[in-house]
């Protein structure tokens, strides 16, 4: 049997300098990774609240391990915990909510380890299951108006269909109400 070969130290600082270790995770609006963008939703600040809360308290309901800690309506942040691995791991995410235009509401997610110097990719999925649950509860919304909003098949669309759809106006959901 053979022992394992020891990574010398030069090799593991090369590596690392091409690999990234981190244990936070931001969604933005130019993430190289599609699914960890910015989602914007055609919505007054107040429908898109309450739409992001409604989401929030179902995920909690659930299971999943997420947790509602605080709200902050007048800064638009909501505080999430959520506990994976055996509950043993636990994840801090903040949702934003901020008015991106005169039309829309950008919906960003940061989640960052609260132990660890390295995450293995969790908290890439904390933001991915928070924006799949957003898009999930806004798909179940009738499609007559009665909620102020009309659902938009373009929701789950990738990277080109999300920058052509804003082009014409249909990125996102299209509200009625106001602030």
């Amino acid at each position: 049997m053979k022992a394992a070969k020891r990574m010398s130290l030069s090799s593991w600082h090369a590596l690392r300098s091409i690999a990234r270790f981190s244990n936070r995770e931001a969604s933005r609006a130019d993430h190289e990774s599609p699914d960890l963008r910015t989602r914007f939703l055609v919505l007054s600040r107040r429908a898109a609240w309450r739409h992001v809360q409604a989401c929030i308290e179902g995920m909690a309901e659930n299971g999943g391990g997420w947790q509602l800690e605080e709200e902050a309506p007048a800064s638009g942040q909501f505080q999430l915990s959520r506990r994976t691995g055996g509950r043993w791991f636990a994840s801090d995410v903040t949702v934003n909510l901020w008015r991106a235009d005169d039309r829309r509401v950008a919906v960003d997610v940061v989640s960052a380890s609260r132990v660890g110097r390295v995450d293995f990719g969790q908290n890439a999925r904390n933001i991915r299951d928070f924006y799949r649950a957003l898009e999930g509860y806004l798909q179940k919304l009738p499609a007559d108006g009665s909620e102020g909003i009309r659902k938009n098949s373009e929701l789950g669309i990738r990277n080109a269909e999300l920058r052509k759809a804003d082009q014409h106006g249909l990125h996102g959901l299209h509200g009625a109400d106001s602030d």
